[in-house]
């Protein structure tokens, strides 16, 4: 994951992330740590572009990528890239503060982008899934030992 034109950017700026995979996938998804929010969808293939603009302090934080390549199966997460939101009155650098405290600002703190059609994300709860497939795990693995 990189940021562009840099991890620290002036208050109403706008940046683009990068999210690059070695592995072609359908959905990538770009998180801000502790955050849950909105979606915004495009084509990508091994590379996704989130533009993110303009930035307010509540765009300020820790975000990682990471990609999709079906229902079932996930990359590991990127390395995090802090993203500094600096400017304002008397300030050089500004504390994040809670996005709900202003109603105008823009919550791309889950972006998506997607080729082909599915199920909204937001809405992916996968606990019950793994817990499936490691109980599966268990069972051949209780299986091979009793051969």
């Amino acid at each position: 994951l990189s940021v562009h034109p840099g991890p620290e950017v002036a208050l109403g700026d706008s940046v683009t992330f990068f999210c690059h995979l070695v592995t072609a996938t359908s959905t990538f998804f770009l998180l801000k740590e502790g955050r849950s929010s909105s979606t915004q969808r495009s084509l990508g293939s091994t590379q996704a572009e989130f533009p993110v603009g303009p930035v307010t302090v509540a765009h300020q934080g820790t975000y990682r990528c990471f990609g999709s390549y079906n229902n079932h199966a996930w990359s590991f997460p990127s390395n995090p890239v802090m993203l500094l939101v600096t400017g304002g009155a008397g300030n050089s650098s500004l504390a994040p503060t809670d996005p709900t405290d202003s109603p105008d600002s823009c919550d791309p703190y889950l972006v998506t982008t997607e080729s082909g059609s599915q199920k909204d994300p937001t809405r992916w709860d996968h606990t019950a899934q793994n817990l499936l497939r490691m109980g599966l795990a268990f069972l051949v693995l209780v299986a091979l030992a009793w051969l």
